[in-house]
């Protein structure tokens, strides 16, 4: 009996040893079994990357104590964004980038669940010390150290992948903590995949898809409608002007600019890079419902909107219409307030080069088609920076002139060139540093032989004289032009000059000088030639 007892006994701890040892095989995440997926891929099946047809991404919104999801899905042929009102996304690429990483992400270390003191911690204590809690885990949960989790599905909405993504490995760059949804286990893993969650990020950047250089012209239409008249069933328009921009071979010209004026270069590149690159927050479906909540008008004479609108024609015959309406209640980020946005386009021949030219005619009707069915859908919504760039005062968008204009005369853009002559007052008259004539004669033609009591040209040969020196005076007269002298004082061949002492009683010369063509006869009979009159 004892024998049996003993066996029993030894057989019963047997028992217990052997399940013991089971369940920490299968629990404990340092047995070889868990060891053996270090190295190996989260997701094996994932082979076809092009397969992914939704992405699901949840954060926890600490702030609203809540989980946020973001989700893109190709549905009906086109990528849409179901929580903007299945908005078009530019998904193809960025979730093809997505699956790919998933595919080949492999598990790295296992991450112990063993605290420092050796005692095991609980589960969730070691998921908030690695950050992969659940975002969307029972609020009881802590809220602090939850991940990021991310969803792939195929079109048949089976799950491809489902990773929670936590903290980064201390001292190990390019590491994290992550984690599959179903799974216990942390492993770290070399992940470099940054999946944005912002509406801006997953749409079509270039909105208008417009460029600058295609711009013919700009008309800002600056005014404020009168709200209080809007509820009487009345329009008024306060603060209103119209401001035209130009844009010929790369220049631009503001309407109304004088010529100590010119645009200002760095508003008109604010305003063309906005138009080229504009960026939405958000957008809201259109309805006719909303028209007005939004702050746009339409009446019998158009349709005006809350804050002005901006006219852009291209040479390509299509005109873009932006009506700025009203801000967005309650919503405010690091540029200041949001408002919305209203775009339409028409056709706008007379912008073309050739304005009636049929096939770019038809080719304008048919591409403000395509940009209406892409805008007919929507309210947009923009950031106080896009607005104040598309919306600039005329005071803003002209500088003092910094070169003098250089276009060519009768230009539209540039007012033509002055045809003047000597006499136009811009002091061009008298060449500095030369002596102005006497009296008010004017100075001889070259070559020309002057009087008597004229004034010679330098060089010019008197009728009776050589060539004289320069400085040489007259007995009677006073101060001759340079070089001048009378018949009847010559210079000596030494070169010395014979000066006459000046009489300061002596009238002015042109006083007492009679008018020439009256006292001189005409050069050619009075003159000899002057190889007679100069001795050898």
């Amino acid at each position: 009996m004892y024998e049996f007892l003993k066996t029993l006994g030894f057989v019963t701890v047997a028992g217990l040893l052997t399940a013991a040892a089971v369940l920490t095989h299968s629990t404990t995440p340092g047995s070889p079994q868990v060891f053996s997926l270090q190295g190996q891929p989260f997701f094996p099946e994932l082979k076809d990357w092009g397969a992914a047809a939704s992405l699901e991404v949840y954060d926890f919104d600490e702030s609203k104590n809540e989980p946020q999801a973001f989700k893109v899905e190709f549905k009906d042929g086109v990528w849409r964004i179901p929580s903007k009102d299945n908005y078009p996304a530019d998904a193809k690429d960025r979730l093809k980038d997505v699956a790919g990483v998933f595919a080949t992400l492999e598990r790295g270390q296992l991450r112990s669940n063993v605290g420092e003191g050796g005692a095991e911690k609980s589960w969730i204590e070691t998921q908030k010390d690695c950050g992969v809690i659940d975002p969307k885990a029972p609020l009881k949960d802590p809220t602090q150290g939850r991940g990021r989790r991310i969803v792939l599905r195929d079109s048949g909405d089976a799950v491809l992948a489902d990773l929670i993504v936590g903290g980064e490995v201390e001292g190990a760059y390019g590491k994290r903590y992550v984690r599959k949804a179903d799974e216990k286990q942390i492993y770290t893993a070399t992940l470099d995949l940054e999946v944005s969650t912002k509406f801006g990020d997953w749409i079509e950047s270039d909105l208008l898809q417009l460029e600058p250089a295609a711009i013919t012209s700009i008309t800002v239409r600056r005014y404020t409608v009168d709200e209080e008249q809007i509820r009487l069933g009345r329009i008024y328009l306060d603060d209103e002007d119209t401001i035209v921009l130009g844009q010929t071979d790369g220049r631009w010209t503001v309407d109304g600019m004088t010529d100590e004026q010119q645009a200002s270069m760095a508003a008109v590149d604010s305003m063309t890079e906005t138009l080229s690159e504009l960026t939405i927050k958000d957008v809201l479906p259109f309805s006719v419902d909303e028209l007005f909540r939004v702050g746009i008008f339409p009446t019998n004479d158009g349709v005006f909107s809350n804050e002005g609108e901006l006219r852009v024609d291209l040479e390509t015959g299509v005109r873009y219409n932006l009506r700025f309406g009203e801000v967005v209640r309650g919503e405010e980020d690091e540029e200041g307030l949001r408002r919305y946005l209203w775009i339409d386009a028409e056709a706008f021949y007379d912008a073309l080069p050739n304005p009636e030219d049929a096939a770019a005619r038809e080719a304008a009707d048919k591409r403000v088609a395509e940009l209406n069915e892409r805008f007919a859908g929507w309210f947009y919504v923009i950031g106080a920076r896009s607005f104040d760039a598309l919306r600039p005062s005329r005071k803003g968008l002209l500088e003092p002139r910094s070169e003098p204009i250089d276009a060519e005369p009768g230009t539209n853009f540039f007012p033509p060139v002055d045809d003047h002559g000597t006499d136009d007052g811009h002091g061009h008259e008298d060449p500095p540093g030369e002596d102005p004539p006497l009296g008010d004669a004017r100075p001889p033609e070259d070559g020309a032989v002057t009087p008597e009591d004229g004034t010679p040209e330098d060089g010019a040969v008197t009728p009776e004289d050589g060539a004289p020196e320069d400085g040489a005076v007259t007995p009677e007269d006073g101060t001759q032009e340079d070089g001048a002298v009378t018949p009847e004082d010559r210079t000596p061949e030494d070169g010395a000059p014979e000066e006459t002492p000046k009489d300061d009683a002596a009238p002015p010369p042109a006083e007492e000088a009679p008018p020439p063509a009256e006292e001189t006869p005409p050069p050619a009979e009075e003159t000899p030639p002057p190889a007679e009159e100069t001795p050898p």
